[in-house]
């Protein structure tokens, strides 16, 4: 009888490793949340990963002030489905306190002040990883794309490599590094 599991189980797999390693090895980890199908896909990781029990970290969302009503509704629907709790940095708070900028115009978005508050809601909670998801495409891009979670070390700014062990994650965690808002 063949033991050998699916490309899909193996990621799912290393998913769940990681997500325990993180929860493990740091203090006061975090998991960040936009409510968007990577960030549910990682929470849905989690819960499975530390059943029966709760997340060990909370989800943190950065909140710009231009969700959809139902968006929230959403959030907040599902973070009681999976019984974690959730911690909301806002923007427009940001905006108020002088420590971001809105943007004025017809392109303007708020997208780019969310690395402040994203910043401040960590320092504000100490937090001394983050996990995110990321996306890593083949060369040539495709529906699929493989999601990994990845723990960032706040401390240094550097993911955790030895937690990671595919190409995929590898890459993402590199990714990550050079890009993510929670880097100092």
């Amino acid at each position: 009888m063949s033991s050998s599991i699916t490309h899909l189980q193996y990621l799912e797999s290393e998913a769940i490793y990681i997500l325990r390693e993180t929860a493990a090895q740091f203090g006061k980890p975090a998991m960040l949340f936009s409510g968007g199908k990577d960030s549910i896909v990682m929470a849905w990781l989690a819960r499975k990963a530390f059943h029966p029990a709760h997340l060990p970290f909370p989800l943190v969302h950065i909140d710009t002030g231009h969700n959809f009503p139902e968006a929230i509704e959403y959030r907040d629907w599902f973070v009681n489905e999976i019984k974690a709790t959730l911690v909301v940095g806002s923007v427009q708070k940001s905006i108020d306190e002088g420590r971001a900028v809105e943007e004025k115009g017809h392109n303007a978005s708020r997208n780019k002040l969310q690395t402040v508050t994203l910043l401040d809601t960590i320092e504000a909670h100490e937090y001394d990883a983050c996990l995110g998801g990321g996306r890593v495409m083949k060369r040539r891009p495709a529906p699929r794309s493989a999601s990994s979670p990845i723990a960032m070390s706040l401390a240094s700014g550097t993911p955790r490599t030895s937690a990671l062990s595919s190409g995929t994650s590898s890459t993402a965690a590199r990714t990550m590094a050079s890009t993510s808002a929670c880097s100092r």
